[in-house]
């Protein structure tokens, strides 16, 4: 069973490479945890508002895309 779809998103600001396809990502208030990356995804940068989703057991969340808004709602570079 695929529940992945149905997990929720989070908005995470980037804040440096740390692997190959890792990046750490700020949370809010301080706290920052590493996310992996694939896809369409690949030309991140230092400052980006990205969407992620945490997985089960212990893998890492993973980063699913640019985010429209940051956590306070203000549109990002990305948004349309």
């Amino acid at each position: 069973m695929n529940d992945w779809d149905q997990q929720a998103e989070f908005i995470a600001t980037v804040i440096d490479i740390c692997g190959p396809a890792l990046w750490t990502v700020e949370l809010g208030a301080g706290r920052q945890v590493v996310a992996s990356v694939t896809g369409p995804v690949g030309d991140l940068a230092p400052g980006d508002v990205v969407r992620i989703k945490f997985r089960i057991g212990n893998k890492t969340p993973r980063i699913v895309g640019y985010s429209e808004v940051d956590r306070l709602g203000r549109p990002t570079r990305h948004a349309q």
